[in-house]
C-alpha cells in the first residue's frame, strides 16, 4: 500500500507541475470569467449563470486533463520506457496501476477544487449568494465522476495501441456515459433491432455520468442525501471493475 502511495505521488506531482495541466485550469477559469461578463447583458439570473457554466468547466477542464494525461502517459510509457524504470523497482502491476489511477485523480482535485473556488467566488461575487450552498457538492460529484473516467483511462491504456487510441478510447466513454439517456431514447426508437441492441450493449457498458449530474439543480442534493450516496456506491463498483480488467490486461502485455 505504501508503495501504491509513493507511485501516486510521484504521478501527481510529475503532471501538476506541467503547464499543459494548468492551461486546461485556466480555460475553465476563462468560462467563469466569461459567464460574469455576459450575466447582465443578458435576462437571466448572473448568478445561476455563473453557476452554471462554471460547474460545466469544472467538469470540461477536468475531461480535457484525462485526455492530456492519457496521452501523454502513454508516449512515456511506449516510447520513453518510464513504465520499465518504474517496474524494475520492488512495486507490483497491482500497485503500479492503483498508484497511476490516485496519481490521476490527485491531479484532478488540484483542478477540480480550483475551479469550485473560482465558481464559488464568481457566484458570490455575482450576488447569487443563495446558490452557494449547492456549487460544493455538486462539484465533489463532478470530481468523483471525472475519477470514474480516469480508472477508464487507466484501463485503455492497457489496451491502446496507439497515441490516438489513448485519446479517442476515454473520450469515446465521456461521451457514450455522458448521453446515457439519449442512447436509450435511440435503443428504445431504433429501427433495427441489432442497432437497438447494440445501443443498448454500449449503454449497459458504458459509465452512466447522469448519476453525477448535478450542474443544473445542485441544491437538490441538500433534499436527498441517498443520491449521493447511490452515486458513490456506483462509482466504487464500476471503478472496482474497470481496475480489475486493467489488472488482467496489464498482466496480458507482459505475454
Amino acid at each position: 500500500m505504501t508503495r501504491t502511495f509513493v507511485v501516486a505521488r510521484y504521478v501527481t506531482l510529475q503532471w501538476v507541475r506541467h503547464k499543459i495541466v494548468w492551461v486546461s485550469v485556466l480555460a475553465g477559469a476563462a468560462i467563469v470569467l466569461f459567464a460574469m461578463g455576459l450575466g447582465p447583458l443578458m435576462q437571466v439570473d448572473p448568478g445561476r449563470l455563473v453557476r452554471d457554466l462554471g460547474l460545466a468547466g469544472v467538469e470540461l477542464s477536468g475531461v480535457l486533463i484525462l485526455l492530456l494525461l492519457s496521452g501523454m502517459t502513454y508516449f512515456d510509457e511506449a516510447e520513453r520506457r518510464s513504465l520499465t524504470v518504474v517496474l524494475v523497482k520492488p512495486v507490483s502491476k497491482g500497485e503500479y496501476l492503483g498508484g497511476l489511477l490516485l496519481g490521476f485523480c490527485g491531479v484532478l482535485l488540484v483542478s477540480s477544487a480550483s475551479l469550485a473556488a473560482f465558481t464559488f467566488a464568481g457566484v458570490w461575487a455575482a450576488g447569487g449568494t443563495g446558490l452557494l450552498a449547492g456549487i460544493l457538492p455538486a462539484a465533489f460529484l463532478l470530481f468523483v465522476e471525472l475519477c470514474l473516467l480516469a480508472t477508464l483511462v487507466v484501463l485503455f491504456l492497457q489496451q491502446a495501441t496507439s497515441l490516438v487510441g489513448a485519446f479517442l478510447y476515454p473520450l469515446g466513454a465521456f461521451v457514450a456515459g455522458a448521453f446515457s439517456p439519449t442512447l436509450r431514447y435511440f435503443a428504445e426508437h431504433a429501427d433495427s433491432a441489432a442497432l437497438a441492441w447494440t445501443l443498448r450493449v454500449v449503454r449497459v457498458l458504458a459509465p452512466n455520468f447522469e448519476l453525477f449530474n448535478l450542474k443544473n439543480e445542485p441544491g437538490a442534493v441538500g433534499s436527498d442525501a441517498s443520491f449521493v450516496v447511490a452515486a458513490l456506491a456506483y462509482a466504487v463498483v464500476y471503478g472496482s471493475a474497470a481496475m480489475l480488467v486493467a489488472r488482467v490486461g496489464f498482466a496480458r502485455r507482459e505475454h
